[in-house]
């Protein structure tokens, strides 16, 4: 394997998993928000505050994880369909007309 192709796999998992963990953490503290905002009053405020920061971070790791698998697999895709050798394999046949 060559260092360029370990380096873009590299590069694929990270941004996979960096736009994974944005997107679930934005989705956890959307919902956290909404539900403060249904409770009203301040106590509302406090534990929606605690309970934003806990399950955007758990959210976050979810994310990054699943982002990751969906970068490494998008790659890997990419690496099978841009390999020009992937089915030019050279192979003998017996027909019969040697001389």
């Amino acid at each position: 394997m060559e260092f360029s192709k370990l380096w873009l796999g590299g590069a694929g998992v990270l941004v996979g998993a960096i736009s994974g963990a944005y997107i679930n953490a934005q989705r956890a503290a959307a919902a956290a928000n909404k539900a403060a905002q249904a409770m009203g009053g301040e106590d509302a405020l406090i534990d929606a505050a605690r309970s934003v920061g806990t399950n955007s971070l758990a959210a976050a790791l979810n994310g990054a994880m699943t982002g990751a698998i969906i970068g490494a697999v998008l790659v890997a895709v990419y690496f099978y369909f841009t390999n020009p050798d992937r089915e030019m394999k050279v192979r003998k046949y017996q027909t019969g007309d040697d001389f």
